[in-house]
């Protein structure tokens, strides 16, 4: 039988992710619970990303509630509003789930971290886990380091790549749409919403993420491209044309016709 009260809905924004192969130990990550739902929105991936999706929910149909959607969004932060109306449609059911976990399709969160917000759902607001990338250099040990104990502790904001999670209590709260439908830093705008509400929480538990950015384009090169894009928004620049540059070559959340 599904899962008829799931306590937590994790929701995931892919496009063409196979490469990485976070997908799909996530997907064996998710196989292994079943007090929860997972909502797949995928944004055009032509690498066999969506039948692998599709194939999981067949495989766990009985076990898990598995949706997955073939989107016409472009933007990471549409695709996920998309998946909230799903949850939405169910927030005055008994079968709505409490705790909403924004899933990023690069990490990984381990087992014991996803069964203590399992545990906890009902005592906290909003947070995310401790990031860490899978690559050991001490700028990326710095970074995360940063993202963790001072973005986090001082200025309140998570980055997506933490895997957000938030009580529904606190969505129903947020002005529409609920994620800024903006082509990048849509997690700050996101946090910057629900920072209003709430402090949030850092589980200890970890999520490990790709650190492919890093590889690709180097990691002095992305690190500075990371800072001149913080003051770019700082300074209100037009976001299609900040995300432009930072998928340039790359195309990991959002392929643009012309870069």
């Amino acid at each position: 039988m599904h899962q008829q009260h799931p306590k937590l809905s994790i929701l995931l924004s892919t496009f063409n992710e196979l490469k990485f192969n976070y997908l799909q130990r996530s997907l064996h990550l998710f196989s292994q619970f079943n007090s929860i739902e997972v909502i797949f929105v995928d944004g055009g991936s032509t690498d066999g990303t969506l039948q692998t999706l599709f194939d999981f929910k067949e495989q766990f149909k009985s076990k898990l509630s598995i949706h997955v959607i073939a989107s016409k969004y472009k933007l990471r932060s549409e695709r996920y509003n998309e998946a909230l109306k799903i949850v939405n449609e169910r927030t005055n059911a008994e079968e709505s789930a409490e705790m909403i976990l924004f899933y990023h399709p690069r990490s990984l969160l381990t087992k014991e971290g996803l069964q203590h917000l399992l545990d906890s759902y009902n005592q906290i607001m909003w947070g995310g886990f401790t990031h860490q990338f899978d690559r050991n250099h001490f700028i990326l040990k710095f970074t995360s380091f940063y993202s963790n104990h001072v973005r986090l502790r001082f200025q309140k904001i998570i980055y997506l790549d933490h895997c957000i999670f938030v009580h529904k209590k606190i969505l129903a709260q947020l002005t529409k749409p609920i994620w800024p439908e903006k082509d990048i830093f849509e997690d700050t705008d996101f946090c910057i919403k629900l920072k209003k509400i709430a402090t949030p929480k850092r589980f200890n538990y970890i999520s490990t993420t790709s650190a492919i950015r890093f590889v690709k384009n180097g990691i002095y090169k992305q690190c500075f491209m990371n800072q001149v894009l913080k003051i770019a928004y700082l300074l209100n620049m037009d976001s299609k044309l900040m995300n432009t540059w930072y998928e340039k070559k790359m195309g990991l959340n959002t392929k643009y016709d012309k870069v």
